[in-house]
C-alpha cells in the first residue's frame, strides 16, 4: 500500500534501517546454526526494536506490527532450552526474509505490497501453532482490506516415521526413558500448583521447560505420537506463560490428563497400544480449548496496529523497569492504599467530608502517577478515573450516593488486589474494563449525579469481572490493558519500611557504644599496668621466700648456728673498730639478715595490699562500665526489635473490607470498629495473624451478627458492631475481638458435637459451656446448617488455633447468648528475643518462658496431696494440679529429693494455672529463640531451643501444651508406646497415601475409596510426618513413594520407625524404582512391603488386606 511520507524523511529512514536489517538476518542465522549464540540473537532483537520504534514515530503501523511479530518469535526462541525444531526455524527464517522484502519494496515506492505481509502473518501464526482458518481475518485486520490468500504449503519437514522401539538402539531408548521419567517427575511436582501458586508464571515455566525437553527427546528416538502430544501441551503452556490465557478448571484438567497419558506411556516403556486413540482424544480436546469462539465477526489473533504500538511501549517500559524501582512502587502503593482504605469508610460519616475526600484524592493522585511511571498503565488509568470522580465530589458537583460509594470501594478493592498480587493479576484487565464502563456512565451523567449508574459495580473484584474474554480475542490490543507482570523468577526480598527517627536513635546508641569501648580500652590499660606491678611484687616475694628457706636449711646443718649472722660481724673486715660493743641489746639496735628479710616481706605485703585495693577500684570501674554497656545493649536490642514492629493499622484496610464484603454477601449491615491501631506487632507475626483475624471477622458476620429484622426484634440497632481491640499486657500483646451478635449457642454446640462424634450424648449433657466453646477449634467441627464459600466446612477455626499456637500464643472464648462472643488472643511481643526461666529437671537444663510464669514458690514435699488420684498442691488458697516436669518429659530418673524444699513454678495454661515441680531453679535469662527445624517442629511440649553462653543447647518448653488435658497426658506417659488402634468392625480403614505426583495420589485415593476405605493424602514425607503426629490416632497403613521433595520415603520411614508409638504401622513402598538396591534399602529402613509401579489394583488391595490384620494382631498383643 502507498505510504504518504515526506521523501526526505523516508530516505533517511531507509538508510537507518538497512544496517539494522542486515544485523537481524545475520543474528537470526547465527543463532539458528548454533543456539549458543545468544549475543547475536540479542543484537538482532535490539535492531528489531529500533526498527519498530522508528516505524511508530513515522506512522508506519504495518511495519511496526510486522516487526513486533518478529520480536515475539525471537522472544520465544530465546527461551527455548534446546535446539529449535526444524519447522519453527523455517517459519522464523521466512518472517525475517519477508520483512526484508517488504521493506525493500515499500521504500522503493511499490504499491501495493501485500505478498510479504501475507507471508509474515502466516509464518508468525504457524510459528505460534495458530489455526490457519483465521489467517485471512488476521491479514485483513492488518491491511484493512480483504486479500485472497493463495495456498501455501508448510515449510515444516515431515516428522521421522516409526513409533516402534526397533527404530532406535536399546541404549538410546533406555536413556530416553530415564530422562523422560525425570522430566515427568518435575512436571508432576509442579503441575498441581498451576492455577493456585502465588508464583504462577514460574510454575508454568518449569512445566514448559520439562515438557519441551520431553517433546524433543521423544521425537529424537522416534516416539512421534508422544512427541506430538507433548507439543500440544507445550502450545497451551506457552499461552499460559504469555498471559494470553488464564488457567480454568477445564484447562488444568486437560493438562493433568496429558501428563497422565505421557506418564503412563513412559512407565510402560513406550508399549501403550491405546496411545493413538488417547492422542486423538487429547488433540480434539486441545482443538476445543485453544480454538477461538465463533463471534459475529471473525476472531482475529493479530492486533490492530495502534494498540500494538501501545503494547510494545508498555512492554518496553516494563523491560526498562528495574527490580528496585518496582519494589519501591509496591511499597509506596501499599502505603497509599492503606491511607485510602482507612479514610474511605469515614467519608460517609465524617463531619468534615471534604477533608476526608481530599486525603483520598491526594493518595489516589500519587498512586496514579507512580503506577504510570513504572509501566502499570491500566492501573494508572483506573486510578485516574477514580480521581476524576473524587474531584467532582470534592468540588460539590455531585453528591455521595450509595452507588457512587460502591464504585469507589470497588475501585479501591481492585487496586488493592492488584498491588497485593505484585502486578500479577490476570483478571485485572477485565475488572478495569468494567470499572471504566461504570465510570463512564457515572461521570457522563453530569448534573444527574443522583441517578444510579447504568452498570452497578459491586465492591468485590471477583464479581466485577465480566464474562471472560475469548481466548482468541486476547490479542495485543487486549493484552495492552493488562499490566506488565513482574518477573516471578527473581523474587523480591521482603522489605521493611523504617521511620528515620528510629534509625537516628540506633546511630546515637552506636556512637555511645563506641565511647564506651574507648573507656573499656583505657581501663584495660590501667589493669594491664597493675598486673605488671603485681608480677614484680610476686617476684620479690619469691626471692624473699628463697632466702628464708636457704637460711633454714643452713641452721639445720649447723645445729642452729650461723642463721642470720649479725651484720656487724659479717662486715668486721670492712669496719676496723667496733664502736657499739659497750651497748647492750636494749641500748643499741643490732640488725641481722633476718631483719632485712622481714622488712622486705613487710614491704612486699604492703605493695600487694595496695595493688589489691587498686584492683578493687578497677573492678568497680569495670562493673560500672559493664552496667552501662548492658544498658546500651538492651536499648539497642529494643530499638532493633522496634524496627521489625508495624502497627495494626497496616491490616486495617483488609479487615474493614472483609467485614464489608461478607456483610454485603450475606445481606447484613455490619461495621468494624478498631481500637489500638497504633499498637505495634512483630511484622512476621502480624502477617501470620492476618488470615486468622480475617476468618474470625467473616465468621462474626456470617454466624454472629443477625439479620436486621432479627436484631430489631431483639431490641438491637440494625447495624451490627464488631470491635477489634489491641493492647499490651506485660510482655504480651492482646488482640480481643468482640461482636454484639447472637453469641455461641450451647444447645447447638452440643447437637453438633454429638452429630460429629466429638462427644457422646452423656458427655455432651455433662460438658460445661466453657469446654463446649473449645470444640469449635476441633478440625471438622461446624454448627453451620449449610456449607458456603465463607464457612461451614469446619476447617477454619482449627487453623486459627494452630496459627496462634505456632506463634507461642493462646486463644480463649467468652460468650453470652444473645449478647455476642469475645475471642481473646494473647501473643508474645516479639518472636526473636525471649525471657525465660532456666530450671533443672532430672539433671537436664530446660527453659520456661517467663511470660507464662505467674509465681515461683518452694514447698515441703509433704505439701503435695493426692485428690482423686491426681497430685495437687495448695498455694494461696488455690488447689493447683501438679506436673512433675522430669516425669512428664520422661527424662532419666535422677537422685530423689531427700527432704529439701521442692521448687515449684506456677504457669498460666489457658484459663487455669498448673504447678510444675522442678529440681532446681537456675535463674532468668534473655535468650534468642531458635526453631527445631522442619523435622522436629511438631515435638509435643517444645516450642524451640536456645544456646547458652557455654555452648550448651537448652530446649524452650511450651508449658500450656504440657499441662493441657492432664489426665490424658499422664496416662500417655505411663504407657511404653501408643500402638496403632484396633479397628472395630464398623470403623473405616485409614490409609495414608504419600506421593509427590498429583495424578498418582488421585488414582490411588480413588482405588482406596472404591474399596470402602478412607484415604488421607500427603505430597511429601514432611507433610505426612505432620499428619501422623498430629492425628488423634495413627493410620492403619501407609502407602509411600520413595522419591519426593523435602523428605523422601527412606527418610520418612526411618524417622517414623525411630518413634516407639509408630513402629508397628505397616508401610508399603509404592514406587517406580524396581532395582534390588532400592528394594533392599526400603526394607533396611523399616518398610513392610514393596510394590513397583505400575501395579495391579487387585495386588495393591490384597496387600492392604494382608498387612492390616497383622498390624491389628501386634496391637492386640
Amino acid at each position: 500500500m502507498a505510504i504518504h511520507i515526506d521523501p526526505t524523511i523516508l530516505t533517511g529512514f531507509a538508510k537507518e534501517v538497512q544496517p539494522a536489517l542486515a544485523k537481524i538476518r545475520e543474528g537470526v542465522d547465527s543463532f539458528l546454526r548454533d543456539n549458543s549464540q545468544h549475543d547475536a540473537l540479542e543484537d538482532a532483537y535490539q535492531c528489531m526494536q529500533s526498527v519498530k520504534d522508528a516505524a511508530e514515530m513515522l506512522g508506519l503501523p504495518i511495519l511496526s506490527q510486522l516487526t513486533l511479530y518478529l520480536e515475539e518469535m525471537v522472544e520465544d526462541v530465546a527461551t527455548e532450552p534446546a535446539a529449535l525444531p526444524v519447522d519453527r526455524s523455517a517459519h522464523l527464517r521466512t518472517a525475517v526474509e519477508q520483512l526484508h522484502a517488504y521493506l525493500q519494496r515499500s521504500l522503493s515506492g511499490e504499491a501495493p505490497v501485500t505478498a510479504p505481509v501475507v507471508d509474515i502473518v502466516r509464518a508468525f501464526r504457524r510459528f505460534k501453532h495458530l489455526p490457519d482458518s483465521d489467517d485471512q481475518a488476521a491479514v485483513r485486520a492488518l491491511l484493512g482490506e480483504d486479500i485472497d490468500l493463495p495456498a501455501v504449503s508448510s515449510p515444516a519437514p515431515s516428522a521421522p516415521d516409526g513409533d516402534a522401539l526397533d527404530d532406535a538402539s536399546d541404549d538410546l531408548i533406555e536413556g530416553f526413558l530415564l530422562e523422560a521419567e525425570d522430566c515427568l517427575n518435575a512436571v508432576g511436582r509442579v503441575l498441581s500448583q498451576v492455577g493456585s501458586a502465588p508464583n504462577q508464571r514460574e510454575c508454568v515455566q518449569q512445566v514448559r521447560r520439562n515438557i519441551h525437553t520431553f517433546k524433543g527427546a521423544a521425537g529424537v528416538v522416534g516416539f512421534r505420537t508422544a512427541s506430538q502430544i507433548a507439543h500440544r501441551m507445550e502450545d497451551l503452556l506457552d499461552d499460559l506463560y504469555a498471559g494470553s490465557r488464564t488457567v480454568t478448571p477445564a484447562i488444568k484438567d486437560l493438562l493433568l490428563q496429558t501428563f497422565d497419558a505421557l506418564d503412563e506411556f513412559v512407565r510402560a516403556r513406550g508399549q501403550v497400544p491405546t496411545l493413538e486413540q488417547t492422542a486423538q482424544a487429547l488433540a480434539r480436546a486441545y482443538d476445543q480449548v485453544m480454538a477461538p469462539p465463533a463471534p459475529s465477526t471473525p476472531a482475529v489473533v493479530t492486533p490492530a496496529p495502534a494498540p500494538a504500538v501501545a503494547a510494545s511501549t508498555a512492554s518496553a517500559t516494563q523491560d526498562e523497569t528495574s527490580d528496585e524501582l518496582m519494589d519501591g512502587f509496591l511499597l509506596e502503593a501499599e502505603e497509599y492504599l492503606n491511607t485510602i482504605g482507612r479514610t474511605l469508610p469515614e467519608v460517609e460519616t465524617a463531619p468534615d467530608q471534604r477533608e476526608c475526600l481530599q486525603r483520598v484524592r491526594r493518595s489516589v493522585h500519587t498512586f496514579k502517577g507512580a503506577a504510570g511511571v513504572v509501566g502499570f498503565r491500566t492501573a494508572s488509568q483506573v486510578a485516574h478515573r477514580m480521581e476524576d470522580l473524587l474531584d467532582e465530589l470534592h468540588a460539590g458537583q455531585r453528591s455521595l450516593t450509595p452507588q457512587v460509594t460502591d464504585l469507589l470501594f470497588a475501585t479501591f478493592n481492585a487496586l488493592d488486589e492488584f498491588v497485593r498480587a505484585r502486578g500479577q493479576l490476570p483478571a485485572f484487565a477485565d475488572t478495569a474494563a468494567t470499572l471504566q464502563r461504570a465510570y463512564a456512565t457515572v461521570l457522563e451523567a453530569g448534573a444527574e449525579a443522583g441517578s444510579p449508574p447504568a452498570e452497578v459495580v459491586p465492591a468485590t473484584p471477583a464479581v466485577l469481572a465480566p464474562a471472560p474474554v475469548p481466548v482468541a480475542a486476547l490479542t495485543p490490543s487486549t493484552v495492552e490493558a493488562s499490566e506488565p507482570a513482574i518477573p516471578s523468577v527473581t523474587q523480591l526480598a521482603d522489605v521493611l519500611r523504617v521511620p528515620l527517627d528510629r534509625v537516628d536513635e540506633l546511630v546515637r546508641l552506636i556512637s555511645e557504644l563506641v565511647i564506651s569501648r574507648s573507656a573499656y580500652e583505657q581501663h584495660l590499660g590501667r589493669l594491664t599496668h597493675q598486673v605488671d606491678e603485681l608480677r614484680l611484687s610476686i617476684e620479690r616475694l619469691q626471692r624473699t621466700s628463697t632466702t628464708v628457706e636457704t637460711q633454714y636449711e643452713v641452721r639445720a646443718l649447723t645445729g642452729g648456728q650461723g642463721l642470720f649472722t649479725p651484720l656487724n660481724l659479717i662486715n668486721r673486715a670492712a669496719t676496723p673498730v667496733n664502736n657499739t660493743r659497750e651497748f647492750d641489746a636494749l641500748e643499741f639496735d643490732r640488725y641481722s639478715e633476718f631483719t632485712l628479710v622481714s622488712r622486705e616481706l613487710t614491704e612486699t605485703t604492703a605493695d600487694i595490699s595496695a595493688l589489691g585495693q587498686e584492683f578493687n577500684d578497677v573492678v568497680g570501674d569495670f562493673d560500672g562500665y559493664l552496667t552501662r554497656q548492658s544498658r546500651l545493649t538492651s536499648e539497642i536490642q529494643d530499638k532493633l526489635m522496634r524496627l521489625r514492629m508495624v502497627p495494626l493499622a497496616t491490616l486495617a484496610t483488609r479487615l474493614h473490607r472483609a467485614v464489608r464484603v461478607t456483610a454485603r454477601e450475606r445481606g447484613k449491615d455490619a461495621v468494624l470498629l478498631l481500637e489500638g491501631e497504633d499498637v505495634e506487632f512483630d511484622k512476621t507475626m502480624l502477617e501470620d495473624m492476618a488470615e486468622p483475624l480475617l476468618h474470625l471477622l467473616r465468621n462474626a458476620v456470617d454466624h454472629g451478627i443477625e439479620a436486621a429484622d432479627v436484631r430489631h426484634k431483639a431490641g438491637k440497632p440494625a447495624q451490627g458492631h464488631i470491635r477489634l481491640r489491641a493492647f499490651r499486657e506485660g510482655t504480651q500483646v492482646v488482640l480481643q475481638m468482640r461482636d454484639d451478635g447472637a453469641g455461641l449457642q450451647p444447645a447447638r454446640l452440643r447437637a453438633s458435637a454429638i452429630r460429629g462424634g466429638f462427644l457422646s450424648e452423656a458427655e455432651a449433657a455433662q460438658c460445661p459451656d466453657e469446654q463446649l466453646y473449645a470444640l469449635i477449634f476441633k478440625p471438622g467441627f461446624s454448627t453451620a446448617p449449610e456449607v458456603s464459600e465463607i464457612s461451614g466446612r469446619g476447617v477454619g477455626m482449627d487453623v486459627v488455633h494452630a496459627i496462634v499456637s505456632r506463634l507461642k500464643g493462646h486463644i480463649t472464648i467468652d460468650s453470652t447468648p444473645g449478647q455476642g462472643v469475645t475471642f481473646t488472643m494473647r501473643l508474645p511481643l516479639t518472636l526473636a528475643i525471649t525471657r525465660v526461666l532456666l530450671v533443672k529437671a532430672h539433671s537436664e537444663t530446660l527453659a520456661i518462658p517467663l511470660a507464662d510464669v505467674t509465681q515461683i514458690v518452694r514447698v515441703e514435699p509433704k505439701a503435695l496431696e493426692q485428690v482423686s488420684g491426681v497430685s495437687v498442691v495448695r498455694i494461696d488458697k488455690q488447689v493447683l494440679p501438679v506436673v512433675r516436669l522430669g516425669e512428664r518429659l520422661r527424662l532419666p530418673q535422677a537422685a530423689e529429693n531427700t527432704g529439701r524444699l521442692l521448687p515449684i513454678v506456677v504457669v498460666q495454661a489457658g484459663e487455669t494455672q498448673v504447678a510444675f515441680v522442678v529440681d532446681e531453679l537456675i535463674g532468668g535469662r534473655e535468650v534468642v529463640g531458635k526453631t527445631l527445624g522442619s523435622h522436629l517442629r511438631r515435638v509435643h511440649g517444645v516450642i524451640g531451643s536456645t544456646l547458652l553462653g557455654d555452648g550448651s543447647v537448652v530446649l524452650i518448653l511450651n508449658p500450656a501444651e504440657l499441662a493441657r488435658d492432664e489426665q490424658m497426658q499422664v496416662s500417655t506417659a505411663r504407657k511404653p508406646a501408643a500402638k496403632p488402634r484396633r479397628m472395630r468392625a464398623q470403623e473405616v480403614l485409614e490409609i495414608l497415601v504419600v506421593d509427590d505426583s498429583f495424578s498418582v495420589r488421585r488414582v490411588v485415593s480413588n482405588l482406596i475409596k472404591s474399596a470402602g476405605w478412607h484415604p488421607t493424602l500427603a505430597k511429601d514425607g514432611l507433610e505426612a510426618l505432620e499428619i501422623v503426629q498430629s492425628a488423634p490416632t495413627p493410620p492403619d497403613l501407609i502407602l509411600l513413594d520413595v522419591e519426593m521433595p523435602q523428605m523422601d520415603g527412606y527418610e520418612f520411614t526411618s524417622t517414623l520407625r525411630a518413634q516407639e508409638a509408630y513402629k508397628h504401622i505397616p508401610i508399603v513402598m509404592l514406587t517406580s524404582r524396581s532395582g534390588e538396591k532400592h528394594r533392599q534399602k526400603a526394607f533396611e529402613v523399616g518398610a513392610t512391603d514393596y510394590l513397583v509401579k505400575p501395579y495391579q489394583d487387585e495386588v495393591l488391595l490384597n496387600t492392604v488386606r494382608r498387612l492390616v490384620p497383622q498390624a491389628q494382631g501386634v496391637s492386640a498383643a
